[in-house]
């Protein structure tokens, strides 16, 4: 994978983007208890060329998805990423704890 051109931009909703050198487009996406990656042909296209992905309640801080966020996207992203995680992870947690225990 060739190295970012751009530096990735986070959209607040849990997803980071960035142009590789080469045109094509690095993602990672936050949502519906996933941490998605991947690599689109360019900016337009849906069409995934490269893709993984990790449950949120696996995804820690020695998930091998992490690496490849890390490579692609950097480490402010990754640091916003993992921060994500943390947050729908707590408030998963809160939503299923016992009456009087929050």
């Amino acid at each position: 994978m060739n190295v970012p051109k751009s530096t990735p931009s986070a959209t607040g909703l849990g997803h980071w983007e960035t142009a590789a050198a080469d045109g094509k487009q690095i993602f990672c996406i936050v949502s519906g208890g996933y941490v998605l990656v991947g690599v689109r042909a360019s900016k337009s296209s849906y069409e995934v060329s490269e893709s993984s992905n990790a449950r949120i309640d696996t995804y820690n801080d020695s998930h091998p998805i992490r690496p490849w966020i890390r490579k692609n996207l950097g480490d402010k992203a990754l640091d916003e990423v993992d921060t994500k995680v943390k947050h729908l992870i707590a408030i998963r947690n809160k939503a299923t704890a016992a009456p009087g225990k929050e």
